[in-house]
């Protein structure tokens, strides 16, 4: 499943920030593959993931209760 994740955010990444862009700059699906997961590798690197996962427990949570 951890795999599913990593892929679900690099197709996330790629599909909406990188490929629009890359498409108007003109580069190749390639390019834009390979930005799209530097772009996650630095995501990954940036995120508190104690905090992060607090917030997403407290969104399950608050999904549950609805």
């Amino acid at each position: 499943m951890k795999h599913r994740y990593k892929i679900a955010l690099f197709m996330l990444i790629r599909n909406s920030k990188v490929m629009p862009a890359g498409i108007e700059l003109g580069k190749s699906e390639k390019e834009i593959n390979k930005m799209s997961y530097e772009t996650m590798c630095e995501v990954l690197a940036m995120i508190d993931f104690k905090r992060a996962e607090e917030i997403y427990w407290q969104g399950k949570k608050a999904h549950e209760e609805d």
